[in-house]
């Protein structure tokens, strides 16, 4: 991705670990492949690459310092920094804590005379090409092994496992300002330092260059304990240098984070402000209400950003290799994001098994499975055996979950989904789950959970808790979201998520409703299934992390007549049941929401949907806007009823600010100040999750 910045920072981490430890002394890293080059400093990356977009990620990645380890993305691993490992002072070995299966071990230095036994020598891993998406934990340890030649190979096994391991493991991360950030000379910085069986007195300092010959020390005599502290950046160094953030203990290298960009403060004049004048006169990208893509309303393409189609495995995936590689044809999923894209909207797409009466997989066989046809096809192999069920919503074939090969593919399938879309600018959000259309529910007569002697209708409950924890690992980017009947109130339960409240709510994923505003959806209306449904997955704070949508009611009532009613009618005048749009969307934070059926009624006008569309998601306002001959400088305000959920920067003349606009919730406020020159004062507001509908904003500076 391509972001212009006005210094010079030569990798985008958005938050950097630096990871290393020591044992007399040791060295610990988390990183990917090295380039094979015959020079040992060169062995490994300088440290792994965590997005910054969530702090459940820097979570994971400190977790991996603790004997657990993930396999970084194919993103992070290309995100690392291409700058030599630097491994201080001294003569050291590696050791592999956990590594792929062909990793290898080469004696340095590159000298003909053999290394005697009990003579110390120095080994570094070596990674073959390929292998970057692994994540290796490197322990450095004073290592005496039998009689080897430089020019060997040792393998991991060969490798003394008795050897007495020092496991010291440090972080130190830039908080504030973040990386991409400059850092202003006499502002303060704020760095967290932590890790395990860390020692007493570790002093951070300032470098100039990587030999930190001319070091200025920042902190001194940081505990075992770690934490939080600051520092003044030093007034007296030269502005424009890329500087090195290093702890060391005892004048041994120890962690850093590199490429400091430091500029000066501004000292000519103060803030003029500047007239900025600003409407939004389109629906914002990723907000408002959603047109089906398979029947797109023409004349709407203002009115809305979003439009909502079906993924069934069964349509991409052609079989299973030998080696149990699942095979695909992607060109469905393709063809549908590209229409959706040039119309300039971007996908909300749901991945479901079950469409009761659904012909699209099979126009001869309506309610054909999603399940893919390797599986159907094969059901003594796989024990899987499809039930047929005509009542309730329609006919239906139904998964059977007995397989435990449909329970690895269906993991397996949104891993596959997520490596090829998660940062694609096509798809906005992601809908799955179980059940009919993935909404948690299973006409009466077709339900089983728990018999076995029969298919199972709908998946066990731990494996719909394993289900959660294997999306949370392997969607990164793409917000996913559940079905709010996942958190039914039902007795007895067929969901697991109540029961898991705790471990559920630290799993960022966001909610779907697919009969919002129905006759009884609110406790205050005499029924509130749906509410309840809400609060059981703990709503009122999962929108500030998730996005939150779904579809306006389908349902019709005798009374009243014109199906669907509430489509058709929830945006007149005074809303319908006694609530409005707008006040379902703000007490719900409602970023999207699907009402295909409003569309070319008489309160379904482009007009209508335009508003309704002002009153869900984001929607920024700038508030203030300045230069002072050197920089600009803007406050931006979130009057929305969500935050955005995906990066976004406030940019003059092109030049984009370091901070994101990404979880700025309703009613906050933020500041940021840009480098900028009076000839090109434009302000946007960009993102790299765009299709070419811009962010439009208000202002009214004067």
């Amino acid at each position: 991705m391509k972001t212009r910045r006005t210094h010079n920072v030569s990798f985008s981490l958005v938050s950097l670990f630096a990871l290393f430890a020591i044992a007399s002394p040791a060295l610990v890293a988390c990183g990917d492949s090295s380039t094979g080059s015959d020079d040992p400093g060169i062995s490994s990356v300088e440290g792994s690459s965590v997005s910054g977009s969530s702090d459940r990620r820097s979570s994971a990645a400190a977790d991996s310092l603790n004997g657990s380890s993930r396999t970084m993305s194919s993103e992070e691993a290309s995100s690392s920094s291409e700058e030599p490992f630097d491994p201080g002072e001294g003569n050291h070995a590696v050791r592999v804590s956990t590594y792929p299966a062909d990793a290898r071990i080469a004696i340095r230095p590159a000298k003909a005379s053999a290394v005697a036994d009990g003579e110390s020598f120095t080994a570094w891993i070596e990674l073959p090409a390929g292998a970057g998406g692994d994540t290796v934990v490197y322990r450095n340890v004073g290592w005496n092994d039998e009689a080897h030649t430089t020019s060997d190979t040792v393998t991991v096994a060969d490798v003394d496992a008795d050897i007495d391991l020092v496991d010291t493991v440090s972080v130190l991360r830039l908080v504030r300002p973040r990386i991409g950030d400059s850092f202003v000379k006499g502002d303060t910085v704020t760095v967290e330092f932590a890790g395990h069986n860390l020692p007493n007195d570790v002093d951070v300092v300032l470098c100039p260059d990587r030999t930190c010959a001319q070091s200025k020390k920042v902190l001194s005599g940081l505990s075992a304990a770690g934490g939080t502290f600051q520092f003044v950046m030093p007034s007296d160094w030269n502005a424009g240098n890329s500087y090195y953030l290093k702890a060391i203990v005892d004048n041994n290298f120890w962690a850093r984070a590199k490429d400091i960009s430091v500029s000066d403060p501004v000292v000519d004049g103060g803030w003029t402000p500047v007239p900025l004048q600003s409407e939004i006169t389109k629906t914002l990208p990723m907000t408002g209400l959603m047109l089906g893509a398979d029947n797109y309303k023409t004349g709407y393409d203002d009115a809305v950003a979003l439009e909502h189609f079906y993924c069934y495995p069964a349509m991409v995936v052609t079989g299973k290799s030998s080696s149990g590689k699942i095979q695909y044809d992607w060109t469905y999923v393709e063809n549908m994001l590209n229409k959706v894209k040039n119309r300039k909207h971007q996908a909300v797409v749901r991945i479901a098994y079950e469409n009761p009466g659904n012909k699209t997989i099979d126009p001869d066989v309506p309610g054909t499975s999603g399940v893919p046809n390797y599986i159907k096809n094969d059901s003594v192999k796989y024990n899987h055996y499809q039930t047929y069920y005509e009542g309730g919503d329609g006919k239906t074939w139904y998964a059977d979950w007995r397989s435990a090969e449909l329970k690895w593919f269906t993991k397996q399938f949104h891993k596959d989904f997520a490596a090829k879309y998660d940062n694609d600018p096509r798809i906005a959000f992601l809908q799955t789950g179980f059940g009919h259309w993935s909404e948690y529910h299973v006409s009466g007569g077709a339900f089983n959970q728990t018999d076995t002697t029969r298919p199972l209708t709908f998946p066990p409950m731990d494996y719909q808790m394993e289900f959660v924890r294997h999306l949370d690992t392997v969607f990164h980017n793409l917000p996913w979201t559940l079905s709010v009947d996942a958190g039914s109130p039902a007795n007895p339960p067929k969901t697991p998520y109540r029961a898991n409240a705790t471990e559920v709510a630290g799993i960022d994923f966001g909610l779907f409703d697919d009969s919002f505003m129905h006759r009884t959806h609110e406790l205050s209306q005499g029924g509130g299934w749906n509410e309840q449904c809400w609060l059981g997955l703990g709503y009122e704070n999962r929108w500030q992390r998730s996005p939150n949508g779904g579809e306006v009611s389908y349902y019709s009532y005798d009374d009243l007549g014109d199906h669907p009613y509430d489509q058709k009618h929830f945006l007149q005048p005074g809303g319908i049941h006694g609530l409005t749009w707008e006040g379902q969307a703000e007490k719900y934070h409602i970023t999207y929401m699907l009402a295909g059926s409003a569309a070319n009624t008489t309160y379904g006008t482009t007009e209508l949907f335009f508003q309704a569309a002002l009153g869900s998601g984001y929607k920024f306002r700038v508030t203030s806007y300045a230069f002072n001959g050197r920089q600009a400088r803007a406050t931006v305000k979130n009057e929305g009823v969500a935050p955005i959920y995906r990066d976004a920067y406030v940019a003059v003349g092109g030049v984009r600010s370091g901070t994101t606009l990404k979880g700025l919730l309703p009613g906050d406020s933020l500041t940021v100040t840009v480098n900028a020159s009076a000839n090109d004062l434009e302000l946007t507001i960009e993102s790299d999750h765009l299709v070419g509908r811009p962010i439009q904003y208000l202002a009214d500076l004067h």
